[in-house]
């Protein structure tokens, strides 16, 4: 088998990305012979080269920018590709990207349609030209599709009803590296981010501040703060995503500077190291295609709260806290409780092992 694919990064490695990798690393671990070219952007390629040795890279440098990408697309790629042999072209995410001129079949998969359904999730020009030039094109072009839950399929089938019976395809609980467990996760977080932490809440996410609900939980973090005694710091790393200037602004506007931290992107084993030391994990999301953060809970045993948006009821199930998406009175009322009641802390950690 020969698969090419298409693989761009643009200063940001969050949950999208870290799929890609890790779907490409599990391709040449489960079957080795097959070959894979992966056309790419600088960024991308020096990433690749590190953790997939005996990939075929091919750097593109009309996508080293997001404004030059869809031309390469629409008008240069099929001169590349045509001229290779292949069996299929798989496109990671049909919503950013879209098949050329090919003359191979093309597979998509869909992560997520929120930046369809919520309102001002995504910057005007994103979301134009993912709604009007590239999903367009990739449901006309693409000869198969897959998703990567249920939810996201039937939004998928929801906009564009041409598209029938997409693939589910779910995802695998991490698609971080494995045996990053730290002897004192304390230390490790003091020396990467210079917090000193004994325990937290945690909510890894970037920063898209409607998507990720990030309003909702400062609100809600807020209330919790005036209905505990003892109330935990909040953790909040990962990558600048859209509105941050206004997520910044609101936690000093809401006076949690001292509680609530955002130490930007950290490397994954000081994410592992923070979960260790939490008491929960908040995913108040909007949307979410998946949503890794509430396996990656489950798996080290840290209890849950999430939202009921999108796909995290599916793929939480009866393991974790699930409040109204957008209600902070209801995020915090969780919040509380899993702090008040031992027990419920002890049950949920039990389904999350089992889930």
């Amino acid at each position: 088998m020969r698969i090419a694919t298409l693989y761009t990064l643009y200063g940001r490695r969050a949950g999208a990305e870290l799929f890609v990798e890790r779907t490409l690393q599990e391709i040449r671990r489960l079957v080795p012979d097959w070959q894979i070219t992966v056309f790419c952007n600088k960024s991308a390629g020096t990433v690749l080269a590190a953790g997939l040795p005996g990939v075929d890279l091919r750097h593109v440098p009309w996508l080293d920018r997001r404004t030059t990408k869809a031309f390469w697309l629409e008008f240069l790629s099929g001169r590349v590709v045509n001229r290779r042999t292949f069996d299929v072209f798989w496109l990671p995410s049909g919503s950013a990207s879209f098949p050329g001129r090919w003359d191979l079949p093309a597979v998509a998969t869909f992560l997520d349609m929120g930046g369809f359904l919520v309102k001002n999730r995504w910057s005007f020009r994103r979301a134009w030209y993912c709604q009007h030039i590239s999903t367009p094109r990739t449901i006309r072009r693409a000869a198969a599709f897959a998703t990567i839950s249920q939810a996201t399929a039937d939004d998928l089938m929801r906009l564009y009803p041409s598209v029938k019976a997409p693939r589910v395809i779910y995802l695998g609980p991490s698609p971080r590296p494995d045996g990053l467990r730290a002897d004192d996760p304390r230390a490790l977080i003091e020396q990467e981010t210079g917090l000193k932490l004994s325990a937290i809440l945690f909510s890894p996410a970037r920063t898209d501040y409607l998507g990720k609900g990030r309003d909702v939980l400062l609100r809600a973090y807020a209330q919790y703060r005036r209905s505990v005694p003892a109330p935990l710091p909040l953790v909040m790393p990962g990558p600048p995503g859209a509105f941050h200037a206004r997520f910044l602004a609101d936690i000093a506007a809401l006076r949690l500077a001292d509680c609530a931290f955002w130490p930007g992107r950290v490397s994954d084993a000081c994410i592992d190291a923070f979960y260790q030391i939490s008491r929960a994990i908040l995913m108040p999301s909007r949307t979410e295609g998946f949503g890794f953060p509430v396996l990656e809970a489950m798996e080290r045993g840290v209890p849950v709260i999430c939202s009921d948006a999108g796909s995290l009821p599916e793929v939480a199930a009866d393991a974790a806290l699930v409040v109204p998406a957008g209600s902070a009175e209801k995020l915090a009322e969780a919040m509380v409780k899993l702090e008040t009641q031992p027990a419920l802390r002890q049950e949920l950690i039990r389904r999350g092992h089992n889930r």
